[in-house]
């Protein structure tokens, strides 16, 4: 916007020129004025015609997901974390996430180990991790899969299979 001071007066037209400026705002009838006004009258109701049919403003285009791929909710901005795959620096609410538990000790050496023990009762430690994926790299790797639209409303976790306990 060009800013101008018209007879002591802000003025905020959009315009090339003082003389312009001045018909504009005092009403002068004068050609360029004239002008200026229907073709701004014009321009603003041919945009007006088009935002309906044609040109989606971001209020109104089609939404992916209910929560736009995050879960941040309320938070401003979040810390970034590192990818476990390509080390890109994903928002750590979006990260995927997948928490591993593993034996520190591979199965062939376990029963070599067991065997070697003087305790019965011995568990070898485990390995916990935390890792973090960027969404490109969860889906390359198959840790998440691609749903398709109907499949993307369902919110509920998928049924986890687990082993039975030893006891």
């Amino acid at each position: 916007l060009l800013t101008l001071y018209c007879a002591g007066l802000p003025c905020t037209f959009r315009c090339l020129s003082l003389a312009l400026c001045r018909a504009l705002c005092f009403g002068t009838r004068t050609p360029v004025a004239g002008y200026f006004r229907r073709a701004h009258s014009a321009h603003r109701t041919s945009r007006a015609l088009c935002r309906g049919s044609a040109h989606l403003s971001p209020s109104n285009m089609p939404k992916k997901r209910r929560n736009g791929g995050r879960s941040r909710k309320g938070r401003g901005k979040t810390t970034l974390v590192d990818c476990g795959h390509c080390r890109c620096k994903p928002p750590k609410d979006k990260a995927i996430k997948r928490f591993s538990v593993r034996n520190l000790v591979d199965s062939g050496a376990m029963n070599d180990l067991k065997a070697a023990c003087a305790i019965d009762a011995y568990e070898p430690p485990k390995l916990y991790s935390k890792n973090y994926y960027c969404v490109s790299c969860a889906v390359h790797s198959r840790i998440v899969r691609v749903r398709n639209a109907q499949a993307r409303r369902v919110r509920e976790p998928p049924v986890r299979m687990r082993r039975p306990r030893r006891d």
